[in-house]
């Protein structure tokens, strides 16, 4: 659980470094990436959660235990996951049809 925790912080550093560094810098390469961590920060946040939420022990409510709130978690981050690239693959093609030196959403 521990490593977990190293990953969820050092993603969120990472994901606030590369979107702030990619907005002073017009870079669509550093937002695609800090959007990719950020979805790694996500994934990670819901992996902690859920590792909580599974080791509970079975009670009235759920007489098998918790252990599909790890499923759970797993198609939430999909999800989510799957909506990022979607967006960074727009904005990669906005991109190519504005041409060089032109930001697809950036100020």
């Amino acid at each position: 659980m521990a490593a977990a925790w190293v990953s969820l912080i050092s993603n969120i550093v990472l994901t606030a470094l590369k979107i702030v560094i990619g907005f002073l810098f017009h870079s669509q390469v550093l937002l695609a990436d800090g959007v990719h961590n950020a979805g790694d920060v996500i994934a990670t946040a819901a992996s902690l959660t859920s590792m909580r939420i599974s080791k509970r022990p079975a009670d009235e409510d759920h007489p098998y235990g918790h252990g599909k709130a790890e499923v759970l978690s797993a198609a939430m981050v999909a999800v989510i996951l799957a909506i990022a690239a979607l967006y960074i693959a727009y904005e990669g093609v906005v991109a190519l049809w504005k041409g060089p030196g032109k930001q697809a959403s950036l100020p």
